[in-house]
Parts: C-alpha cells; sequence; structure tokens
C-alpha cells in the first residue's frame, strides 16, 4: 500500500492528522513521469537555469484531473477522503473543494443562497465575479441607494 492509499484510509477513518491532499500532490512530484497533457510545463523539465533560480520549480508542477487529485471518476479518492475530513474539522455533513479560484467560489456562493429570480442585495463595487454569479443564476442585483449621509467614511474616487 503506497503513501497516498494509506492517507486516504486514515481519512476514512476521520484520523485529522493526514493530509490527503498534500501526500498526493507529494507524491505525484516525487514520481519520476513525463506528464503528456497540457499545460505543457513537464514539471519545469524544460526551464533555463535562470527561469528555474527566479521562479522555482513549484510554478511548473501540473496537478490536474488526469493524476487522480481532482476527479471523481478516475481517482484515488483523496480529494473527497480530504473534504469529508474538512466537514468533520467544521461539524459539517459535507464540505467541497472548490478548483478554478475566487471567481467560481463566488458563484457557487451564489447559487447556494438563492434561486433564480430572488433579490440579493449587494454593494455597488462588488467584484465582477460577483456579477457574473448574478448573471449565470439569473438572480436579480439590488443595490442600496447613494447616500453619503449614511456613509461613516470619505467615499471612494471613482475616475470619470
Amino acid at each position: 500500500m503506497n503513501l497516498v492509499q494509506e492517507t486516504v484510509e486514515r481519512a476514512h477513518q476521520h484520523d485529522q492528522t493526514c493530509a490527503p491532499l498534500v501526500d498526493a500532490i507529494r507524491a505525484c512530484n516525487e514520481a519520476d513521469h513525463l506528464p503528456m497533457h497540457i499545460p505543457g510545463h513537464k514539471q519545469g523539465r524544460g526551464l533555463d537555469a535562470q527561469t528555474l533560480f527566479d521562479l522555482g520549480l513549484e510554478p511548473f508542477m501540473n496537478m490536474t484531473t488526469l493524476n487522480g487529485l481532482n476527479d471523481r471518476n478516475e481517482t484515488w479518492g483523496v480529494q473527497t477522503a480530504a473534504e469529508q475530513l474538512a466537514a468533520d474539522l467544521w461539524c459539517a455533513d459535507q464540505s467541497f473543494f472548490l478548483a478554478n479560484g475566487s471567481s467560481l467560489s463566488m458563484e457557487v456562493g451564489l447559487a447556494s443562497v438563492c434561486g433564480p429570480g430572488e433579490q440579493v442585495v449587494v454593494a455597488r463595487n462588488v467584484h465582477k465575479s460577483v456579477m457574473n454569479g448574478l448573471v449565470v443564476g439569473l438572480r436579480t442585483r439590488r443595490c442600496p441607494r447613494r447616500s453619503r449621509t449614511h456613509w461613516r467614511a470619505i467615499p471612494p474616487r471613482v475616475p470619470s
């Protein structure tokens, strides 16, 4: 049984001292294989010495769905085990990790609190990911009226 399988097994036993994702990433990085998928970083094998010195190897380590880390169909159970550990830690029934950064997270968050056609009160200066989430989910936004009398701080200047 390899380290990743052992970690996943410990996670299924609710062992909060294990880190399935970290162990799986470490195992992939230590394996001597040549990835033949995108992105084309190839684990940094083609980097010149200066780029490697300046940036390090970490940005070029490809962790994709193809190596079992982030895929629910062909996986080692790593993500599912890590999500269950997180749910146990937070006393929740379930936990889901999101990939693709904060924009997707904002869209999922909006989808979880309101449905199509429902109204959401948002600030006028919300991040564009919130606006995208509203548009994608067919939600209606409501912005509070602008009134300097209610502001307790000097409002930011908006370039014209």
